[in-house]
């Protein structure tokens, strides 16, 4: 038996009797230096196909969280097979009736600015991301069975030391559980990339529909599109994969440098790409950097069809303005060989 045929048996079983080593396993695969690369494929599949619940169980998740009887109180339409399943979640696509922007009623979004909307009935197609039932009980003691599995790893495998990944996988794990949360995330970088004149343009975050969000149901826009590894269907879309690539680049950069709100699970399963009739050409930024780069470093994006679509805003972390300009300079000196400024940022940064 291969080494990768033994761990495609360990992410299946494991997966099954262990909700939160998905999130860990999937984590791996983005950083690959942890194990060899024939050991990707069996991991890369646990980012949108985990194993699923029975559509009973997502049904009692909605009802308890939303007081109603039935499913179909809340959506029109209601697929039963799921689209696509992850590490803490399933996603279906249903039908909802919703209005739309207008000068008739006061209301307020998640990020508590006010708007006005009316009372038009409107069909949207939406995903309903789902928790798994029981999820919340199940964490501690998975948590506690992992911390065993990698205290028995490093014992015998002096050299494996990943200990440290646990605390913060605690936290962290702790916030994804909360899809209110994810849902004021994805309010907030809409908004950040909408001030900045981006939004619908090489870049998109799906609307939130909050009156069908909890803390355990999060209903969102439809994405129609391929993943942002998929070579074959971005191709088949008319699209140049390292059109694509410039823009994933170009967007995590202003998030890390621009805006100081970070997206931290960026893996190929939360990346779609689809795309459009037409996208204007966007500067880098329209904002000033902390520091600019040497002139012609980063050229200015080129016209692209191919628009991003960033899902699942579980997890975000942010970034002050003093390490968002210590790494852009660490950076700098890094492109420029520049050793002695590279030595003097490092001992900056924590």
């Amino acid at each position: 038996m291969t080494h990768s045929t033994s761990l495609s048996y360990f992410c299946r079983y494991g997966a099954v009797l262990f909700t939160t080593l998905i999130p860990l396993l999937m984590y791996s695969t983005i950083h690959r230096t942890f194990y060899s690369c024939v050991y990707v494929p069996s991991c890369t599949e646990l980012q949108d196909h985990a194993p699923t619940v029975p559509f009973a169980e997502v049904c009692q998740v909605i009802c308890e969280d939303f007081g109603v009887a039935s499913h179909t109180d809340l959506f029109d339409e209601f697929d039963e097979v799921p689209i696509a399943s992850a590490s803490l979640a399933q996603v279906h696509r249903a039908v909802i009736s919703t209005s739309h922007a207008s000068k008739t009623e006061l209301s307020k979004d998640a990020a508590g600015e006010e708007r006005k909307a009316e009372k038009q009935e409107q069909k949207r197609e939406v995903a309903v991301k789902i928790q798994y039932p029981r999820l919340k009980f199940q964490v501690d003691s998975d948590l506690a069975a992992m911390k065993v599995m990698l205290t028995a790893l490093c014992y015998f495998f002096p050299d494996f030391e990943f200990r440290w990944l646990l605390p913060e996988f605690r936290v962290n794990l702790k916030r994804e559980l909360n899809f209110t949360m994810e849902g004021r995330n994805a309010v907030r970088v809409r908004k950040l990339f909408k001030d900045q004149d981006r939004l619908d343009k090489d870049m998109y975050i799906p609307e939130v529909f909050f009156p069908f969000t909890s803390k355990r149901v999060l209903t969102m826009e439809f994405i129609h599109g391929c993943r942002v590894d998929d070579i074959k269907g971005l191709k088949a879309r008319g699209l140049e994969p390292a059109a694509v690539a410039r823009t994933v680049a170009n967007v995590f950069g202003d998030m890390i440098y621009v805006h100081g709100f970070v997206h931290c699970d960026p893996h190929p399963g939360n990346l779609f790409v689809r795309r459009v009739d037409k996208v204007e050409p966007t500067p880098t930024t329209t904002h000033p950097r902390p520091h600019t780069a040497a002139p012609g470093l980063i050229p200015p994006m080129s016209p692209s069809k191919a628009q991003l679509v960033v899902l699942d805003h579980g997890l975000y972390r942010e970034l002050d303005e003093s390490f968002r300009s210590s790494y852009c300079l660490l950076w700098k000196s890094l492109i420029l060989r520049n050793r002695k400024g590279k030595q003097a940022i490092t001992g900056t940064l924590n």
